[in-house]
């Protein structure tokens, strides 16, 4: 079976997966018929341009680039272009990951109520080492995607890490077991 056959899973077109990625997206497909819950994968691989490009575009949407304009011209080799509004985007719980490994310039909570202080440090994303996607939530609660999810990890076929529900994306990030790419 393929993921591009899928009917309550369905890849963008834009996605960039791994095989790591495609084969849990494969096993998950029978859980989310069984639930007839259609989702969508938004996110897959990503390089650090990409990682950036993101964190320019939610620091846009949430006005912090009127705090710190140097994020519209960011780049990832210049930090000081956009770690202020990254870590900004985490105190409005955008749990999104730098674009290189930096330090969180600023205290925030996870979603899950854990304070992360200051000077915390955060390595690179999953999505940039391979094996990590985002499930959009399709006009479904977080409850109904991560129950679906819940029962797909008790199959050792399905190889799910661990997810992390983001409210404010409106998404589920999930790390898969399995082989990484390493850094792009």
């Amino acid at each position: 079976m393929s993921y591009l056959n899928n009917m309550f899973l369905k890849v963008l077109p834009d996605v960039v997966l791994d095989p790591t990625i495609q084969g849990v997206i494969e096993a998950l497909e029978p859980w989310f018929s069984a639930e007839g819950l259609p989702c969508v994968v938004t996110s897959g691989v990503r390089t650090a341009e990409k990682q950036l490009s993101i964190i320019v575009q939610k620091a846009i949407q949430h006005g912090i680039d009127q705090e710190f304009p140097q994020i519209k011209t960011a780049t990832v080799e210049d930090v000081n272009s956009w770690i202020n509004s990254w870590g900004k985007l985490l105190t409005v719980g955008e749990m999104i990951n730098p674009p290189v490994p930096a330090h969180a310039p600023y205290s925030y909570n996870k979603p899950n109520g854990d304070v992360r202080p200051a000077g915390t440090f955060i390595d690179i994303s999953d999505h940039m080492k391979g094996g990590a996607f985002d499930i959009g939530l399709g006009g479904h609660t977080l409850v109904q995607i991560t129950s679906v999810l819940d029962k797909a990890k008790t199959d050792p076929t399905v190889l799910i890490k661990d997810y992390l529900a983001e409210p404010v994306n409106l998404a589920i990030h999930i790390d898969c077991n399995g082989p990484k790419l390493g850094n792009f």
